[in-house]
């Protein structure tokens, strides 16, 4: 596993053809290294509606750093019908749902499209206790913020 650690966030809008050029590595949202064998197998659900240009620029920086950590990953972008109340919950479920249906997995993360990874030291492994990854965002100085 070759890490970077700390880097910058890529905030270029690529459209989602060159994303697709550019991590053509991927099949459907999935990728498994070749070299090696995977750690874990990672499905990410990511709960989304009406935030394409989040959503690229996302998809441009948490793929680079999951695919160093040379985990088996497929990435669920669970996107709601327009003209209704954003229901979180719900997207969640239904992208936990879809997901089991694809493969046995060992770790569900649930990634919010406008939450960036800027360390790719941060390892989306699952241990046995359920984890908060972002602890300390940007949005609050980088601070922990009191629940």
């Amino acid at each position: 596993m070759v890490l970077v650690g700390r880097e910058p966030l890529n905030r270029t809008l690529f459209d989602l053809k060159t994303l697709s050029t550019v991590f053509g590595f991927m099949k459907k949202g999935h990728f498994k290294p070749q070299n090696c064998s995977p750690y874990q197998k990672i499905a990410v659900i990511v709960p989304f509606r009406d935030r394409e240009p989040q959503l690229r620029i996302f998809l441009n920086n948490f793929i680079p750093r999951i695919y160093r950590q040379q985990l088996e990953f497929t990435i669920y972008v669970v996107e709601q019908t327009p003209g209704n109340l954003f229901n979180k919950g719900m997207l969640i479920n239904t992208g936990f749902i879809e997901a089991i249906k694809d493969m046995k997995y060992d770790c569900i993360v649930i990634h919010d499209v406008d939450v960036l990874a800027e360390d790719d030291r941060i390892l989306y492994t699952c241990g046995d206790n359920p984890a908060q990854l972002s602890t300390k965002i940007q949005k609050y100085g980088y601070r922990q913020k009191c629940v």
